[in-house]
């Protein structure tokens, strides 16, 4: 078994245009494997003329029982008409498990990525999507029990002060 993704980027990646083993793959399979463009495709993260980010990674059940990636869904509605049945079941049903608006540092301006710069101290690199995510979690977690906290770290405070006098 293969996938007409599989077909037209790999096998045929060495057959030229104008060969008979061309012309006979597409006589074979362009019924199943081709659509014509709608007019205005479907694309998954859309809302009116906003378009978000897609979690492409993310295995989601689509309406009609089908498993399937974020990113794999989204290729499948191409051939569907943006408005259409298919196209807003779909979007409705998975745009808040597969679509974000993901942060941009310079929203409205180029951004000059050949620029390099150290990272201030602390700060540990970028951070996806799902880490600030997690950490959002874990403040709200940590602000439930601040007055541990706070206690822990005056305890702690305590026994380095003890340890010093000891030490003098």
């Amino acid at each position: 078994s293969t996938t007409c993704g599989d077909l037209d980027y790999g096998l045929l990646l060495s057959v030229t245009k104008d060969s008979k083993t061309c012309d006979a793959v597409k006589l074979d399979f362009t019924q199943t494997c081709c659509y014509t463009y709608p007019q205005e495709q479907c694309t998954l993260c859309r809302k009116g003329l906003v378009y978000y980010n897609v979690r492409s990674e993310l295995n989601v059940t689509m309406p009609d029982g089908t498993e399937a990636s974020c990113g794999l869904v989204n290729k499948m509605l191409a051939p569907e008409e943006n408005g259409g049945e298919k196209c807003v079941t779909t979007q409705d049903a998975l745009f808040d498990a597969c679509c974000y608006d993901q942060c941009s540092l310079c929203e409205g301006q180029g951004l000059k990525w050949w620029v390099e710069f150290d990272e201030p101290a602390g700060e540990g690199g970028r951070k996806t999507q799902e880490n600030s995510e997690e950490e959002e979690e874990t403040w709200a977690e940590d602000e439930d029990n601040e007055v541990d906290n706070e206690e822990d770290a005056k305890d702690i405070e305590e026994e380095d002060e003890e340890e010093e006098e000891e030490e003098e």
